[in-house]
């Protein structure tokens, strides 16, 4: 997942940057040396320096790729996403993944990227769908509910 996740952000480089949303680009661009350091490295209490190293590129390629403070949003997204995928537990991954695409559907909004809307109604939907499918008791009320309105 890491790899494709460092594809798609190379594509969305190259998207955000022909639309002129600068800091999208950047945000994107150092998304993709994290997938794939991410990739090479697993998450450790020696190592978490790394983790670290990535907060401090987003905060300096937000700083100088300033658009005003539109460029928070994407900010906001990758810090999330910084932290998120530094996680080991699944569970923890995709709670703080519920940060990021909030911002960044705003940011697409105001960019005119809307290929990006969608995606990230798609990828708040999954991270939902994960949270319901795989971190909610099996006897938890909310799947009694769905189980009812299934059989109705």
């Amino acid at each position: 997942m890491l790899l494709l996740s460092l594809v798609a952000s190379l594509l969305y480089t190259a998207h955000f940057f022909l639309l002129g949303a600068i800091t999208g680009s950047a945000m994107n661009l150092s998304g993709a040396v994290r997938s794939y350091v991410y990739y090479k490295v697993k998450p450790s209490a020696k190592n978490t320096w790394i983790m670290f190293a990535f907060l401090a590129i987003t905060l300096a390629a937000t700083a100088l790729t300033w658009q005003g403070y539109i460029s928070l949003l994407p900010m906001v997204g990758t810090v999330s996403g910084v932290v998120a995928y530094w996680q080991r537990k699944p569970k923890l991954i995709r709670r703080l993944g519920l940060i990021s695409p909030p911002a960044w559907f705003v940011y697409n909004a105001v960019s005119g990227s809307y290929a990006g809307m969608f995606i990230e109604v798609i990828n708040l939907s999954s991270n939902l769908i994960g949270q319901y499918r795989f971190d909610l008791p099996k006897g938890s009320r909310y799947h009694k509910l769905s189980r009812s309105a299934r059989s109705a």
